[in-house]
């Protein structure tokens, strides 16, 4: 097969006097046939997008044109399109091979915009800087495609012509196809072929009609305030399909922005915000300007308003003493300054205060002043609540008759009341042993922050959320009386304290076998009354310990009282357990009361039984009779 013809290409001015059909790149001859046409490209100074001819002069070769051809985006930066599943045909120094360079990209198929390729490799298409950023017309997911421009394509000679991407002719321009055939791809992928037309179909026409844009503000619209907002409607029209609006700012408000117009219409009507800053000098002027793109990139002439500032916007007003989060007491002096300036000049400042206090004032200045400042005063109440708020309020007015407010300062009131905290276990006077938890019982006005646990004057443990409990290890301490200490705190600071003295006793005695025990108090650590065995109180005995346990039908009881003596079972401990077999009984071991005289009336026990014995207290009893003819009979 002959080799394939070369490209040639000419730019000029001036071609007169120059015959273009002298210009030929056909195919080479073969034994096997003709080898594909060569491209030949003319374009001239009044050309935007010059001619391409493919003509083999009778070959049947086929001529692929160099194509970007149709994909998925993977991965979008400014200036590079990456298609992991791609296989771009690279450039090559050695063989002269450009791969993609100089071709043109549309990155988006839903859109018109295309960008000038001036790289890539197997994956990746980088393009020219200068013509975009391409994550503004489109993001990852969407389907790419190559374009192809000319004003005039003809295909002629036998030649057979294909591109993997789409080909557009330019409005006015024209297509011929005679005795060839060309294939080119659609934005559907699809492919569309013209063969063997004399006049070929035009695939696709660019519009060069430029959109139209309109400002619909009113006439009488003609000034603006500081510190205002004026909304600016637009409206715009094309006669294929709208693209961007460009809303600019010039003159002492400058910037920019963008909007694209949602859909193929030919027709939108929209807003933009223009807001000149407080911080400007009135007198000055602001130059709006819009324009709109149709989806062809055409762009309409340039819109333009100029409208004047006026002093729209109050003085700068700030509120300078106390600042915000200072603290008073209830019943102290405040001392409020207020700071104020105008471009046109301050006439007036006020004040007031809201929370736990109630005050206003103002201050006039005449004539008016551009920087002024006022000093207001009053007192909080000597009732305020603690921790409660104190809001500061401040305004300012100007010539002009405009009012601004200074942002609310808002300032406390010192809580000054103590909290309270007390011990709630162990008591006072308690026999603790092993481990055990500190307990506190707190209140305060506005809420306890912390708790600070002593043992001997030493602090062991701060707790700063409830509940407020400390677990103390009484083997690690001596055994022996023992200061546990307290402290309460509020967020203010404000403190209160409590202690008790307790006595470390890590003892344990076990009484397996019946035992008395003799008027007195005994104390240990731990007792275990067990195996059946009974403990029996005789006289007045107190038991004091950190526990006390019944168990295996074991009993703890007191000895019968007589007239002359009396039984007490007094027991101070910290836990007492008995299991369903034990218990502590004391039934029937005392007598019962009788009257306060010999003549009295015996005393009366459950069920109403006389008592045994005149004038002698007992363990359970009925009331004696105390010789008040006014106190109740005992069956009653």
């Amino acid at each position: 097969t002959g080799g394939g013809g070369g490209r040639v290409a000419v730019y000029y001015g001036d071609i007169s006097g120059f015959d273009t059909a002298n210009i030929v790149a056909y195919g080479g001859t073969g034994r096997r046939g003709r080898g594909g046409a060569g491209t030949v490209f003319l374009k001239d100074s009044s050309q935007a997008y010059g001619e391409l001819i493919i003509d083999n002069n009778g070959g049947s070769g086929e001529t692929p044109l160099r194509s970007v051809g149709s994909g998925v985006i993977t991965d979008l930066s400014a200036t590079v399109l990456t298609d992991e599943n791609a296989d771009f045909p690279l450039p090559d120094p050695d063989t002269g091979a450009l791969g993609l360079e100089g071709l043109e990209l549309n990155p988006n198929i839903e859109q018109e915009r295309t960008f000038t390729i001036i790289d890539n490799t197997a994956t990746t298409i980088t393009i020219n800087a200068a013509d975009g950023d391409l994550t503004e017309v489109a993001q990852v997911g969407n389907r790419y495609i190559g374009v192809y421009t000319f004003d005039t394509l003809t295909v002629s000679g036998e030649s057979k012509v294909t591109a993997q991407d789409i080909v557009e002719i330019a409005e006015g321009g024209s297509l011929t196809v005679n005795g060839a055939s060309l294939e080119v791809a659609l934005l559907d992928d699809s492919v569309a072929s013209v063969v063997d037309t004399a006049n070929g179909t035009v695939i696709e026409t660019l519009d060069t009609t430029l959109p139209e844009v309109e400002i619909l503000l009113p006439p009488e619209v003609t000034t603006v305030g500081t510190s205002q907002t004026l909304m600016v409607p637009v409206r715009v029209t094309d006669d294929v399909a709208l693209g961007t609006i460009v809303f600019s700012r010039s003159g002492v408000v400058e910037g920019s922005q963008s909007r694209e117009v949602p859909g193929e219409v030919q027709t939108y009507t929209t807003e933009f915000e223009l807001f000149v800053p407080g911080d400007l000098p009135p007198q000055g002027l602001v130059i709006l300007e819009i324009s709109v793109t149709d989806a062809a990139r055409n762009r309409s002439v340039p819109v333009q308003r100029t409208l004047s500032v006026t002093d729209g916007s109050g003085p700068i007003v700030n509120i300078t003493s106390p600042l915000p989060g200072t603290f008073f007491r209830p019943g102290d002096d405040v001392e409020v300054v207020v700071e104020a300036s105008d471009f046109s000049s301050v006439t007036s400042i006020g004040f007031s205060a809201s929370g736990v206090a109630s005050a206003s004032d103002e201050r006039s200045f005449d004539p008016a002043v551009e920087a002024a400042t006022a000093t207001f005063s009053f007192q909080i109440p000597a009732d305020a609540p603690a921790a409660g708020s104190l809001f500061l309020s401040a305004s300012a007015t100007d010539a002009a008759g405009n009012t601004e407010s200074a942002p609310v300062v808002s300032v406390g009131i010192l809580d000054i009341t103590n909290p309270t905290v007390s011990l709630t276990y162990p008591h006072e006077g308690a026999v603790v042993g092993q481990v055990l938890t500190v307990d506190v019982s707190t209140s305060d006005d506005v809420g306890v922050s912390s708790v600070e646990f002593y043992l001997d004057g030493s602090l062991q443990e701060t707790v700063s959320a409830p509940p407020f409990s400390w677990e103390w290890d009484t083997t690690l301490y001596s055994e022996g009386p023992h200061v546990v200490g307290v402290v309460a705190y509020d967020e203010t600071g404000n403190s209160a304290v409590d202690e008790v003295t307790v006595t470390v006793n890590q003892t344990v005695l076990t009484v397996s076998s019946d035992t008395v025990w003799e008027s007195g108090t005994y104390t240990y650590g731990d007792v275990h009354v067990t195996n059946g065995a009974s403990l029996t109180f005789n006289g007045n005995v107190t038991l004091r310990a950190n526990s006390l346990t019944l168990t295996n039908g074991s009993v703890l009881t007191h000895s019968a009282a007589t007239t002359a003596t009396t039984s007490r079972l007094n027991l101070e401990v910290e836990a007492l357990s008995i299991d369903g077999t034990s218990a502590i009984d004391v039934s029937g071991k005392g007598y019962l009361g009788g009257g306060r005289s010999a003549t009295g009336d015996y005393g009366r026990t459950l069920g109403n039984v006389p008592g045994s014995y005149r004038g002698v207290s007992g363990s359970y009893g009925g009331l004696g009779k105390i010789g008040d003819p006014s106190y109740p009979a005992p069956d009653t």
